[in-house]
């Protein structure tokens, strides 16, 4: 598909301008009917001579990590070949499976005659899932617009390039939940003793009427001639484990 660019368009709103003489002038409409028909040969021309996207001299390729989490951000490179002998001018817009995002905004790329160039973009999930395309069809692949050397006309193309990744859910939150609740746990440099039904032991104390009668130190009792009772505080140190299945079930909708 041929295109014209924002350069021919401009162009175009100029010599429009020799329209509004033909009031006065006499052929000015004959000269601005000329002149359109030769704004539309060079933007074909220069559309023609613009590196074809769809050849197998412009070639990309891309590395991404095989697996991501939600709000976990990582990072996609892409190598873009030119073995052509023309320099490709390329405004690139690319349509990631919707567990990344979707569309992308244009960005340009300028890879030289004979040359290859790097780029490294942000990779965010925003929904757990896998994608998963041995041949990718065409919505969800890159629309390059191929520039001329005149900038006047683009040719515009499809070039699918399939996705394979894997989204788990979040973990962030039960990490931040982890910390929060150790916080609680200690919530300085010196411990805070809770007295409850644990069993670790915190103080003796004279036994009063309700209290277990297995909590009773008959030691401490016949030293003091009176009775005297074990006093104990919650547990808040044990180690509790969390298993989590990454399995493929895991990421089903």
């Amino acid at each position: 598909m041929i295109l014209p660019t924002e350069r021919a368009l401009w162009t175009g709103a100029v010599l429009s301008l020799v329209g509004v003489f033909g009031f006065w002038i006499s052929g000015a409409l004959d000269l601005l009917l000329a002149a359109d028909a030769i704004l539309l040969l060079l933007i074909w021309l220069d559309a023609a001579r613009a590196v074809s996207p769809t050849a197998p001299a412009l070639g990309v390729a891309r590395d991404a990590p095989a697996a991501l989490s939600v709000g976990r951000g990582g990072e996609v490179t892409y190598r873009w070949t030119n073995r052509s002998s023309r320099a490709a001018r390329l405004r690139v817009r690319e349509v990631r499976p919707e567990i990344l995002g979707g569309p992308e905004p244009p960005r340009a790329v300028t890879v030289a005659a004979h040359g290859e160039a790097r780029e490294t973009l942000p990779l965010v999930a925003v929904r757990r899932g896998r994608a998963r395309l041995e041949a990718a069809p065409a919505p969800l692949a890159f629309i390059i617009d191929s520039a001329g050397p005149w900038g006047l006309g683009v040719r515009r193309a499809w070039k699918p390039l399939p996705w394979e990744i894997t989204v788990y859910p979040a973990s962030a939150s039960a990490r931040l939940r982890a910390v929060g609740a150790a916080r609680r746990r200690d919530p300085g440099l010196w411990s805070v003793r809770r007295l409850g039904e644990g069993r670790l032991f915190e103080s003796l104390r004279e036994w009063v009427p309700g209290d277990d009668v297995r909590h009773v130190d008959w030691k401490a009792t016949a030293r003091r001639g009176k009775v005297i009772a074990r006093q104990f505080q919650s547990e808040q140190r044990q180690h509790v484990m969390l298993v989590l299945d990454t399995g493929r079930l895991l990421t089903a909708e």
